[in-house]
């Protein structure tokens, strides 16, 4: 199967665009070898989509999460469809391709219909197995889990889809099983060990005595009635229980506040000991010293740096006063000289402006003539043309008349048929009006439905939203419900370890009160142990709790069926408003087409109108309402007055050219003048004295004025230069007796650093001492420390602490000991009291076991069944000998060159593993992974899905006989893409299949043709110059 041509139409990039794979040395045969270059985003991918839509229905990259990806996309871009082209929104998608040795196949998609094809089965699953997608091979090859590696590969294909995710819940299952056996045997066990097991009365008993002793030393008093019974002795579990939990409790937050003062009292990498903390304060209180004296030395440094700087400055001030007195003193010099030049210059530069002045008049008089001149041709010229306009008129004066009247009639019918559009149009603009509001409602509508919300303010789908508000209400109800269940719960609990404390408690006021007269509710009870006993034995609270256990259940039963009734009543309005939706679309489309039809149909009719209206206003406003023959005297009248008047004009304009033709001499004279004076002007300038002089005098305005100001600024400069050098002097002076004190400008950097690192220590160390003051107070829980405590203080005040807690702790651990052997007595009782009951449990136990084991067996011969197919799917999907021959003809390793596949099923998750072998002793194997480059690693992979491609058969067994391969160069160095190149043109033409293959790399394409010239072979290159536009090497 070889592809001769691919027609693409509204696909992605694509308009309409067809593209011929026959070779260009024999256009009768599909070329064996194709290549397409494009830069990135130019359509490369989306042409082999193109092909796969139209062989299978699909797009396998896309796949993945498409409905959630679909769904995001339509809601940020409000587009329906994402492989429609948006230039071309209303056409079908259509997609033919044709082949050598079949029929053609083609697929046409609406934009309603995309999802639910590319969600769809599909078909022609075997078209996927020869594209060579660069994601896919490079995720499967470079992932460096191979159970991941696993996962991907079983994913990919349907045979194996879901297999790895039954195996786990049948691995689970197989464990669970297990662990069930291993209860059952461990239950088994213990029941027998106890029937085993001699309980008489008198050894329990005398342990409970002893037990309610130890009890009673630890301020736990237990009621005990002499004999039990099962729902007595459950009772007393129950509350042994609730005592131990909370005795629990209580020493894990004495541990935690061990451990955290334990953690201060040794440190760790984030805190540091608590026994640092004095060493630290002093070790600032060093730092300090060593602060002020860096200071001082950096300023030393400072002042030397501002002085040698300040010595610069002086230094130029000189040098620029001596050159302003240099400059004052040769303009003075030839001061005298150069006026006497200025006054030649001032004297030509007079002479030049008189010249100019006289040539502005001349000029002045000659554009008057001029203007004159023009003026009179212009009135001949018109005069003319009137003349001639006066003869056509007369002319065609009847003809004109003739016209008018049809024009009239014209504009008459023209009205009337654009009265009734505009009519028309007007119930157009109501009905568009009135269906883009609806559509408008419509989609706020569908907006706020997805977001599952509801809006009554509208009209529209009232009964159904209605609905959907009061299962809402339905909804917080439940949930307000919940919260007071919730906090009911919470606030039983909590009543259960205050019944403890009012128990203790009770037995404190009772030892000081006689009789048993309850203090509360003031009931005689007659002795203390029945009060006791009461409020002990009370279970109102517990039975209350279990009550409010059953009502949560009951309403989040209820409320997950509210939510599914709920997200079912959103779907349907949702399908519902989209269906409106589309027909309002429908409609308006309609309407606006027709409404644009007679926008149209009133703009053609209105300029037509106008054009009338216009005509006669511009062509025949003068005839109107006035007499041919009227109208034929007056036009023979004009006739004769514009020939008069051409005759005088022409005597006037023959005077006007004589005197303009005069005064165009006296101007050429006049320049001729002012260019002397100019040259003469250059020359003086152009002197070396006078440039000289000009240089140096600057703006300066040459008076006697700024002479007598030179002669005082050559004073000042002198002046300013003899206290310069006094400054530089005294400078000088104290730059020395800082170098004296071996002030060194280049160790600023080296002292201010160490000023920083010294800072920065202090502030470290203070850091240090907040935290461990702020973790005594947060995690040790001692308040009576502040920022003012010394260090001993903090050290003391830790240290007492830390004993209190150990000390609370001992007591804590006794009492859960008592309790430890109180329920573990009261076990005893209870296993005492159940040897009745346990041979019947013990058969029921066995039943059990024997039942399980047989399901365990099931299920390990299932788990065998599922690894042995996946081991042998694998092994009949990867070509392992034609693997190792494209392998070894790229060559990329010197020494691992065999390839293995190996299905590793020990573990929880199965890996697949690749390894490469040397084939010189074949023992030693290595993980590509570990030793392998990016560009090592494309090749493998690419030989590997090369080779599954080449044995790519279709549903009826025959060779496909074309390969796909998109981008396969990335990470690659020259030798290898040579490598490739070969072994890509062998398989073309020596195995006889069809490749083709895409680039965004132009140095490859070109290199493809010189290796594969469509001139030698049976190839093809194309470009995509534009974004979806097919070209033709």
């Amino acid at each position: 199967m070889k592809i001769n041509k691919v027609k693409i139409h509204a696909f992605r990039l694509f308009d309409d665009e067809t593209v011929d794979f026959s070779a260009k040395k024999d256009s009768s045969k599909p070329a064996n070898f194709i290549a397409i270059y494009a830069p990135n985003g130019f359509g490369k991918t989306s042409f082999f989509d193109s092909m796969e839509f139209c062989m299978t229905g699909k797009i396998h990259r896309l796949d993945d999460k498409l409905s959630e990806n679909a769904s995001e996309d339509k809601t940020h871009s409000g587009k329906k469809s994402f492989i429609h082209n948006k230039n071309l929104p209303g056409d079908k998608v259509f997609v033919k391709m044709e082949f050598d040795d079949r029929k053609p196949i083609d697929r046409t998609c609406n934009p309603n219909e995309e999802y639910q094809i590319l969600q769809g089965a599909g078909e022609n699953a075997f078209f996927t197995d020869a594209i060579l997608s660069q994601d896919f091979f490079s995720e499967f090859i470079s992932n460096k889990d191979a159970k991941s590696r696993f996962e991907i590969f079983t994913k990919r294909f349907k045979e194996t889809e879901g297999l790895l995710d039954y195996r786990l819940w049948l691995k689970e299952k197989y464990r669970s099983c297990g662990l069930q056996i291993h209860s059952l045997d461990k239950k088994i066990n213990e029941k027998t060990a106890l029937l085993n097991q001699e309980n008489g009365d008198i050894d329990w008993k005398v342990k409970l005595s002893d037990i309610l002793s130890s009890l009673k030393s630890v301020g736990i008093s237990v009621d005990f009635k002499g004999s039990f019974s099962e729902k007595y002795l459950k009772e007393l579990m129950i509350q042994a229980e609730i005592w131990q939990e909370q005795a629990s409790k209580r020493h894990e937050k004495l541990v935690t506040l061990i451990i955290a003062y334990q953690k201060l009292e040794s440190g760790t990498e984030e805190l540091t000991s608590i026994y640092q903390l004095p060493l630290l304060v002093e070790r600032k209180n060093t730092m300090q010293e060593d602060v002020k004296e860096l200071l001082h030395r950096i300023a030393d440094i400072k002042k030397y740096t501002e002085l040698s700087e300040q010595l610069i400055r002086l230094q130029e001030l000189e040098v620029e006063s001596k050159e302003k007195s240099d400059r004052l003193k040769f303009l003075i010099a030839n001061y005298a000289q150069f006026c006497e030049i200025a006054k030649e210059l001032t004297s030509k530069k007079l002479y030049v402006e008189k010249q100019n002045a006289q040539i502005e008049e001349v000029l002045k008089n000659k554009d008057i003539t001029a203007k004159q001149l023009s003026h009179l041709q212009d009135e001949l010229s018109n005069l003319a043309r009137k003349q001639i306009a006066v003869i056509e008129k007369l002319e065609h004066l009847h003809e004109r008349y003739k016209e008018m009247s049809k024009l009239r009639i014209s504009l008459d019918e023209e009205s009337k048929k654009l009265a009734i559009a505009q009519s028309k149009k007007e119930d157009l603009d109501k009905e568009v009006l009135s269906l883009r509001s609806k559509l408008s409602k419509l989609h706020s509508l569908y907006e706020i439905l997805c977001e599952r919300k509801v809006n009554l303010t509208d009209s529209l789908f009232v009964k159904e939203m209605k609905g959907i508000v009061d299962i809402l209400n339905e909804i917080e109800n439940i949930d307000k419900e919940i919260i007071d269940v919730d906090n009911a719960i919470a606030e039983k609990k909590s009543y259960l370890g205050d019944i403890e404390t009012l128990v203790a408690n009770s037995r404190a006021i009772l030892s000081k009160i006689e009789g048993g007269v309850c203090p509360l509710c003031g009931y005689d009870y007659h002795s203390q142990e029945v009060l006791l006993k009461s409020i002990s034995t009370n279970t109102i609270v517990e039975k209350s709790l279990q009550l409010d256990i059953q009502k949560r259940e009951l309403l989040d039963s209820s409320k997950v069926e509210l939510n599914s009734k709920k997200e079912k009543l959103f779907t349907d309005l949702i399908a519902a408003v989209d269906e409106q939706l589309q027909k309002t679309e429908a409609l308006l489309k309609d309407s606006n087409f027709n409404l644009d039809k007679t926008t149209k149909s009133i703009s053609g009719l209105t300029i037509g109108v106008e054009k009338i209206q216009s005509h006669l206003k511009e062509s025949y406003t003068e005839l109107t309402d006035i007499p041919e023959d009227k109208i034929r005297q007056v036009l023979e009248a004009n006739k004769e007055m514009y020939a008069n008047s051409i005759l005088e004009k022409q005597g006037c304009l023959n005077s006007l050219e004589e005197e303009l033709s005069k005064k165009e001499f006296q101007l050429t004279e006049i320049k001729n003048n002012i260019e002397i004076a100019y040259k003469e002007m250059s020359t003086i300038k152009s002197g070396n004295f006078y440039i000289g002089y000009i240089s140096k005098l600057g703006n300066a305005r040459l008076t006697d004025e700024t002479f007598s100001q030179w002669k005082e600024l050559v004073k000042e400069e002198d002046t300013k230069q003899v206290k310069i050098k006094a400054e530089i002097q005294i400078n000088n002076q104290e730059l020395a007796i800082l170098k004296e004190k071996d002030v060194l400008v280049e160790r600023k950097d080296v002292l201010q650093k160490q000023y920083d690192e010294r800072i920065a220590q202090m502030h470290k160390i203070e850091e240090v001492r907040t935290q461990i003051l702020d973790y005594l107070e947060t995690e040790c829980r001692l308040s009576d420390i502040h920022s003012q405590s010394s260090a001993q203080e903090v050290v003391s005040i830790f240290e007492q602490g830390l004993k209190q807690q150990k000390t609370l702790k001992a007591e804590q651990e006794k009492r859960q000991m008592a309790l430890g052997n109180y329920i573990s007595v009261l076990q005893l009782i209870e296993t005492f009291l159940g040897n009745k009951r346990i041979e019947a449990e013990l058969n029921d136990l066995k039943k059990q076991k024997d039942k399980s084991k047989q399901f365990e067996k099931t299920i390990k011969e299932e788990i065998d069944g599922i690894q042995y197919y996946l081991e042998k799917f694998v092994n009949s999907y990867f070509e392992l000998d034609l693997i190792n021959r494209l392998y070894n003809a790229i060559d990329p390793h010197p020494d691992y060159k065999e390839i293995q596949f190996k299905c590793d099923f020990k573990l929880k998750n199965p890996r697949l593993k690749i390894l490469l072998s040397s084939r010189e002793d074949g023992k030693e194997s290595i993980v590509p992974n570990l030793y392998f480059s990016t560009a090592q690693m494309n090749i493998l992979s690419f030989c590997i899905f090369l080779a599954k491609a080449l044995f790519a058969t279709d549903n009826e067994g025959k060779s496909m006989d074309c390969i796909f391969i998109d981008d396969p160069i990335q990470a690659l160095d020259d030798i290898n893409i040579l490598s490739i190149i070969d072994l890509l043109r062998n398989v073309a033409f020596s195995m006889d299949k069809q490749i083709v293959l895409t680039t965004h790399d132009r140095n490859f394409f070109e290199l493809l043709q010189k290796k594969v010239p469509d001139t030698l072979f049976n190839s093809r290159f194309i470009t995509l110059p534009e974004r979806g536009k097919i070209a033709y090497v």
